[in-house]
């Protein structure tokens, strides 16, 4: 796998990378795998970090049931490997961090949001 993701970066093709492996049982971001990081760092690519979240209520896990959802997505600025030295297990803890701060912020303004709907409504 690592091979053909390399083979296609080469041929100028972008990567999407679900960097936990599985979706999570709470909504919370998991441990990521080294592959990406390794990917990245190794052929010398920014990683391009994406946040969505609402996705588990729309396909719970062991379920077969779709029940269409909002869901929120942000595309975060690029993180480049040499920013750390091209170590690939830095880079991986770097982008796993901003990924949590920015899905705690998305959580944040969304609870605000909602704060204040219901303000005008009352």
């Amino acid at each position: 796998m690592l091979r053909t993701c390399e083979s296609r970066l080469h041929e100028g093709s972008s990567l999407c990378v679900f960097r936990e492996g599985t979706r999570s049982n709470d909504g919370e971001i998991q441990r990521f795998f080294r592959g990406a990081s390794w990917i990245a760092a190794r052929n010398r690519v920014p990683m391009v970090p994406m946040v969505v979240d609402g996705t588990g209520a729309i396909l719970p896990k062991g379920s077969l049931t779709v029940s269409p959802q909002p869901v929120r997505v942000r595309v975060l600025e690029p993180i480049f490997p040499e920013q750390f030295g091209f170590d690939d297990r830095r880079l991986r803890d770097a982008v796993f961090e901003r990924m949590s701060a920015e899905l705690a912020a998305l959580r944040a303004d969304q609870r605000v949001s909602v704060r204040g709907m219901a303000q005008e409504l009352g």
